[in-house]
């Protein structure tokens, strides 16, 4: 049995039961299992005290609303953040999780939605700015991100969130956007920031993603 440490604050479970001692973390994910078979989806694990606390199903909040456990009850782990089927993996940062797929080859935004239909996900988003940690350093990734239907305001597509100035400072290159040739789509680089382009014409890697706790 595999658990995964859940990270960021928008991620929690609803109890099941009392508090045990889990003596280690690999015995606190069996024991939940024992005591509660399916039920038990995630649980609580203290490194500190060796206390351990059963979990439902791994639950996402909406935007700003933190359902992450008080510090003293420990680290939320979960059996199965999501479904890593096709090559998804669950990745996390310091302050962010999502199970993405991400290509070695290039497609245009266009082509890179479709593809990622087909997997039954979507094409990368990041209402959060700190999210966009989770994209591997070294190349462009277009983004499920457009300016397409009001020009000059960038809104994730299936998110249906514009992103705002403070966010738009950090995440453009100097120059960019330009809107050269109608350039609706966005790619970003890690450490890089973010171009726009035209959307049927370049093409870059992309990154899908399925939720998480489904």
């Amino acid at each position: 049995m595999t658990f995964t440490k859940v990270n960021g604050p928008n991620f929690g479970s609803e109890r099941l039961g009392s508090v045990w001692n889990g003596l280690s973390l690999s015995e606190c994910g069996i024991n939940c299992w024992t005591r509660y078979s399916s039920k038990c989806q995630t649980f609580l694990y203290n490194s500190a005290t060796g206390l351990c606390t059963a979990g439902s199903d791994l639950r996402s909040g909406a935007l700003g609303q933190s359902l992450a456990p008080p510090p003293d009850d420990g680290h939320l782990f979960a059996a199965s953040p999501c479904n890593t089927s096709n090559g998804f993996r669950y990745v996390t940062s310091a302050s962010a999780s999502a199970c993405i797929l991400t290509s070695d080859f290039l497609l245009s935004q266009i082509e890179a939605l479709q593809y990622c239909q087909d997997l039954d996900a979507i094409l990368f988003e990041a209402p959060e700015f700190e999210k966009l940690e989770l994209l591997p350093p070294g190349h462009m990734y277009t983004l499920g991100l457009t300016d397409a239907a009001v020009q000059d305001v960038f809104v994730w597509l299936e998110a249906g969130l514009a992103i705002d100035a403070q966010y738009r400072a950090k995440f453009f290159q100097d120059g960019d956007p330009n809107n050269y040739n109608q350039e609706d789509c966005i790619a970003y680089q890690a450490g890089e920031g973010g171009v726009d382009y035209q959307c049927g014409l370049a093409m870059f890697r992309f990154a899908c993603e399925r939720p998480v706790g489904k």
